[in-house]
């Protein structure tokens, strides 16, 4: 394998490990012979080394694989869905200003969660006492509102 290729792998690798997390997130090293799935929460290290790349798992059980046969190298993130209800009994909406959300039909001390659009808690409040919520510090985009049970989405 070419030393810029090498350089390419570290590179992504470093850059993936910075985004991904353990508990959501898949190694996968695609080979000419097929594929190697490990979880991460599972892994005690990844090593590189002039020829190749170690996975080791925390049994103590090492994975090897050389460059020349690896053809792609990625982690898959699984991303937390919730279930949305097709009958919703509230309703939210956001004042002229788009700093401040309004909720209607729901009980007060009620538990909301708001989410972006990779299934992130951007916001959680529990006992909430139906007042409205400050959103002003979320980017303009698309969310998903729980309340209890049920989600709808809104854009800020």
């Amino acid at each position: 394998m070419q030393n810029i290729t090498k350089k390419a792998l570290v590179a992504t690798m470093l850059i993936s490990c910075g985004i991904a997390h353990a508990d959501d997130t898949h190694l996968i090293v695609q080979t000419r012979t097929g594929n190697s799935q490990f979880e991460l929460n599972t892994l005690q290290s990844i090593s590189l080394n002039e020829t190749g790349i170690g996975i080791k798992d925390k049994n103590g059980k090492i994975d090897a694989f050389e460059y020349e046969n690896i053809e792609k190298f990625y982690f898959q993130m699984l991303v937390n869905m919730i279930e949305t209800n097709p009958v919703t009994t509230f309703h939210v909406n956001i004042d002229k200003t788009g700093s401040m959300l309004n909720i209607q039909g729901v009980d007060d001390f009620s538990n909301i969660n708001i989410y972006n659009m990779n299934g992130q808690i951007v916001k959680k409040m529990s006992q909430w006492k139906g007042n409205s919520i400050d959103i002003s510090s979320l980017t303009p985009g698309v969310y998903i509102i729980q309340v209890n049970k049920q989600a709808l989405k809104f854009k800020k």
